[in-house]
This record gives C-alpha cells, sequence and structure tokens, in this order.
C-alpha cells in the first residue's frame, strides 16, 4: 500500500489513479510508507480562551498537524453559551477565511454546511468523513478545516 499524496488515503500499489481523488499515481511516490492519520478534532474552546488567545492556539494546532500530513480538520469552538453565535466562532471563521485567501489552508466547511449532500467531493476524498458524529446534525458549533 501507498499514501495518496493529494487525499492522503491509502492505496493499492497497483492504481494508476487515486480511488478517492483521483489523482494520477506517479511511479516515483510509489515507495512504501506507514499510515498517515488524515482526520483529526481540534477542541479550541476546551480552555474557555478569549478570541486572541484562541486563534493563536488554532493556527499553531493547524500547522502542528499539516506538518504530520493530517488533511483535514474538524474544529470544534462552540456556538456560544448565549446561543446567538458566540464571539469565538465568528473570529476563529473570520480568521479561517484569511487562511484560505493566502493559501494557508484549502478551504473551510460550516458545521452547518457539512452534509452528505453538499460535501459529495469531500467525502470521496476523505471516506473517514462518512462516519463523523456532525456529519448533516447542522452543527454551528465546528468547522471542517482542509489541508
Amino acid at each position: 500500500m501507498i499514501i495518496c499524496e493529494i487525499c492522503g488515503n491509502e492505496i493499492n500499489m497497483l492504481d494508476e489513479n487515486c480511488p478517492f481523488c483521483n489523482n494520477r499515481i506517479k511511479v516515483k511516490n510509489k515507495n512504501k510508507i506507514g499510515p498517515i492519520k488524515i482526520f483529526e478534532t481540534i477542541n479550541i474552546k476546551e480552555d474557555m480562551p478569549i478570541a486572541k488567545d484562541a486563534i493563536r492556539d488554532m493556527k499553531k494546532k493547524i500547522r502542528s498537524v499539516k506538518q504530520k500530513g493530517v488533511k483535514v480538520v474538524k474544529l470544534i469552538h462552540g456556538w456560544g453559551s448565549t446561543g446567538k453565535g458566540g464571539v469565538l466562532r465568528v473570529a476563529i471563521r473570520n480568521e479561517l477565511q484569511k487562511m484560505k485567501n493566502i493559501g494557508i489552508i484549502n478551504d473551510y466547511i460550516k458545521g452547518e454546511d457539512f452534509s452528505k449532500i453538499g460535501n459529495k467531493q469531500l467525502l470521496q476524498r476523505f471516506p473517514e468523513l462518512k462516519n463523523d458524529s456532525d456529519l448533516s446534525k447542522k452543527n454551528k458549533g465546528i468547522t471542517i478545516v482542509v489541508n
């Protein structure tokens, strides 16, 4: 087995294209390497930080997991104790948009938009997400980040 350099899924060495993302497999990449964890959860709200600290922590953790080869991160930031949206959720998502604009991350999906119907390509590339407890739950307290 080898690891696809695009989506991080394990694929058969005999495959010409990755069955998950359709990436063309190059012969030079057909060396055996260990499995890579491609999906990880990061709980940003765990310590109840202020927005500035949460953003700093989020960026540090995303950078760290990206270096390990993690392709998808589920950020748990909460929706705010008042039920009106929360400062942390808004600040995190604003920062993710900036990170996307300058190419630090590829994309992000708001928890309320994370569904089987709207994210077919993402679920095809990363089948592990099909088992995520927040899929199609419209959870405003999470955001999915694609590295």
